[in-house]
């Protein structure tokens, strides 16, 4: 028995779960109706957005506080990288997770469009967030291997 959550045939009632949005409904051959009011957006993708984004600004906070030279505190900087990363984290969760709903036939394309965006916004929030301290690291190592005897 379909829930109220499972897409099923506006002609003929078959259930439609596993089939793309586009997909006909293979017991009457009718065009799945998707226009986008009908589907709403998913929760998960507009979090996926909201925190990537989010996470983008909270890196790039603590990059600007790394290089202006204002006496920012180290820990406002730390703080500042990994809240960007832990954002981005949530972001990348649930961007996957609305775009299983996608693939699932449960939402439409502006979910899809939505999730994408957010996953990469949370991706590039995560490399944001892990390149300074990365290259400090690295600059460490280098400076403590080039000095002489």
């Amino acid at each position: 028995m379909p829930t109220p959550t499972t897409p099923t045939c506006s002609k003929c009632g078959y259930e439609l779960t596993g089939l793309g949005v586009d997909d006909n409904c293979p017991e009457c051959g009718t065009a799945r109706s998707s226009p986008q009011s009908e589907q709403p957006l998913s929760g998960f993708a507009v979090a996926s957005q909201f925190t990537g984004g989010l996470a983008i600004l909270l890196a790039l906070v603590g990059i600007v506080l790394t290089h202006t030279g204002t006496g920012a505190s180290a820990v406002i900087v730390v703080f500042a990288f990994g809240i960007a990363i832990l954002m981005a984290l949530v972001g990348i969760v649930t961007g996957h997770t609305a775009r299983a709903q996608v693939r699932r036939g449960i939402r439409g394309g502006r979910t899809a469009r939505l999730a994408i965006t957010g996953l990469i916004q949370s991706y590039l929030a995560v490399i944001l967030g892990l390149a300074p301290p990365i290259l400090v690291v690295l600059a460490i190592f280098i400076i403590s291997n080039t000095r002489g005897p």
